[in-house]
């Protein structure tokens, strides 16, 4: 028996090499490829497939093979693999049909299919190509995850909003998720876990810490009476639980810090206390303004008799 690709080579030179032949309603002939035992052709708009057709590859509804083009219309790009077919549409999606037992055909299954099904998943596609039993794609992405109307692939911190992009230093990272914005970390190293980076951690290597080491490295940064100020900070450690309190660690109306609130605290609320509609005394800062209403008026005052208590006694007063 003769082998069949010596048999082929003996046809095509008794042709003489390649003849030029006219395929049946093919006009305006954009490309051309081969795949497996067929051919595709594209034309404007248009893609038409030819040949072996054992796995439905030619996309026309059954598995016998056609001697004349079949059709799939709005196709701006074709793939040919061994047995499978690809197609991209103008809306950028993918269509695939024919043999599909590894999954090839990209549409959940592994069941071959004689017309073209929709590639799961896909859109945006701009290239494909066909392999011996597995397909490849690229797409234009324009996912949006933080929803800030920059794509994610073009977002300097895809997963915070930040449609302004800023990236005071630089380094291709936005502030909005950088651990060291003002600081250049393109790796953003951050050694021992905490929210700075280690670039301007002054502990990098100090997890029992705040941002970036109130209490100073190696001194855990403790807060027993939970208020948010590190112990090492707080100048009344046993505030009561839900008192609201100010940069000290006091409660509110402790002006002076120092865990009563008493006549020293009276004689400071005087000076701060200026009615309403005006802004404190920038002595006073915002520590006196307890309703946070940008001025020191009675309801500031009403709070302050709740927490007035005497000499030597903590303050009973809360948030």
């Amino acid at each position: 028996m003769i082998p069949y690709r010596e048999v082929a080579v003996r046809q095509f030179r008794e042709l003489g090499g390649p003849r030029r032949c006219l395929v049946l309603g093919m006009l305006g002939l954009a490309w051309v490829l081969a795949g497996g035992v067929r051919f595709g052709f594209a034309t404007e708009g248009l893609a038409h497939a030819v040949g072996s057709n054992a796995q439905g590859q030619l996309g026309i509804g059954e598995d016998t093979w056609s001697p004349r083009p079949s059709l799939m219309s709005d196709a701006v790009q074709v793939a040919a693999g061994y047995r499978h077919s690809l197609a991209v549409k103008s809306d950028g999606t993918v269509w695939a049909w024919g043999y599909n037992m590894y999954g090839q055909l990209g549409d959940g299954t592994a069941a071959d299919r004689t017309t073209p099904v929709q590639v799961s998943g896909l859109t945006g596609v701009v290239a494909v190509a066909a392999g011996w039993s597995h397909s490849l794609f690229i797409a234009e992405t324009t996912a949006d995850a933080d929803g800030d109307g920059v794509p994610d692939g073009s977002d300097n911190c895809p997963a915070v909003a930040n449609p302004g992009q800023e990236d005071l230093d630089t380094e291709g990272v936005g502030g909005a998720c950088d651990n060291c914005p003002s600081v250049s970390n393109p790796d953003q190293a951050n050694a021992d876990g905490d929210s700075a980076g280690d670039a301007c951690d002054g502990c990098p290597n100090d997890p029992n810490k705040l941002d970036p080491g109130a209490c100073g490295c190696g001194v855990p940064d403790t807060d027993g009476d939970a208020d948010g100020v590190a112990d090492c900070m707080d100048l009344c450690r046993a505030t009561p639980v839900g008192a609201a309190v100010n940069a000290a660690g006091c409660p509110l109306a402790d002006l002076d810090a120092d865990g009563d609130v008493d006549v020293n605290d009276f004689a400071m609320f005087r000076v701060c206390f200026n009615g309403s509609s005006n802004p404190p005394p920038p002595a006073c800062g915002a520590d006196a303004d307890f309703d946070d209403d940008a001025d020191v008026d009675v309801s500031d005052f009403t709070v302050f008799q709740l927490c007035f208590n005497g000499a030597s006694r903590p303050p009973a007063c809360e948030g």
